[in-house]
């Protein structure tokens, strides 16, 4: 994640050096950037927040149960003597 466009092409412009990375989110209008070419060849994902925020909204998901140590099924009890 990224506040300012500057921040991101950075990340671009290390793209060879950082091969791990698939997605920036920026804060700003991608419009700015001044390299989306090399962000294709690389295959990263640069989108903005909102967009990012409109995508969670499409694909609204249930929670999840965590568990927890009282409350989860595959918990086992360890029981120790000192």
């Amino acid at each position: 994640m990224c506040d300012k466009v500057e921040k991101a092409q950075v990340l671009l412009d290390n793209a060879e050096r950082t091969q791990s990375l698939k997605h920036i989110v920026v804060f700003e209008s991608v419009t700015r950037l001044h390299n989306t070419e090399l962000a294709e060849k690389h295959g990263i994902q640069v989108i903005t927040f909102r967009q990012l925020e409109e995508e969670g909204r499409k694909h609204i998901q249930k929670p999840k149960v965590s568990c927890s140590i009282y409350n989860c099924p595959c918990r086992a009890l360890t029981y120790t003597n000192f």
